[in-house]
């Protein structure tokens, strides 16, 4: 069953905390990935980069999601309409391993009271890393203390949510354009 998920903020979530390695876990840089880089092993925590204000092609977008099970769900074969979600978006956060996408989460938000994470997506081959976990408090980070994480689990990924700290909730509706004429 699809269940809308509610993430709550608490004091003990809002803080980033480095891994057990010295280098930090929300690490900045401002240089570009080349445009299909050689897949690379899973890393340890300390190896991602996470970023906030780094911008991503159409073409970077449909490559992280098609290494995704979210992937089937997105218009990976329409790069305009891919551009068009890229760039209505207002908080897209990614994760890097090295020069490549691994992650990403992007979200329309009033940064105050609510934020809609419409896809958290991470590359299958690097998941159960805490990449995804490194995305949600990026996103945090990034938010009012008071905002609320909101999303629609993907069919596979409801048990991911109430494990990490989200609370489901029976009560959402999808509008159905034809239902309205």
């Amino acid at each position: 069953m699809n269940r809308a998920l509610l993430w709550r903020r608490e004091p003990e979530r809002t803080m980033m905390t480095a891994p057990t390695r010295a280098r930090p876990l929300f690490a900045m840089s401002t240089t570009s990935p080349p445009a299909s880089p050689a897949a690379q092993p899973p890393p340890a925590a300390g190896d991602i980069t996470y970023e906030h204000s780094r911008p991503i092609t159409a073409a970077q977008f449909a490559d992280v999601l098609g290494r995704t099970t979210l992937g089937i769900r997105r218009p990976l074969h329409d790069p305009a309409r891919l551009e068009e979600m890229l760039r209505h978006g207002n908080l897209l956060c990614t994760a890097w391993h090295g020069p490549r996408l691994v992650g990403v989460a992007r979200s329309l938000t009033d940064f105050v009271f609510c934020c809609y994470l419409s896809d958290l997506a991470v590359d299958e081959a690097y998941q159960r890393c805490g990449i995804g976990r490194g995305l949600l408090r990026l996103i945090q980070s990034r938010l009012g203390p008071e905002a609320k994480l909101i999303l629609l689990a993907a069919p596979g990924a409801e048990s991911y949510y109430p494990h990490i700290g989200f609370h489901g909730r029976d009560s959402y509706w999808i509008e159905s354009r034809a239902a309205l004429g």
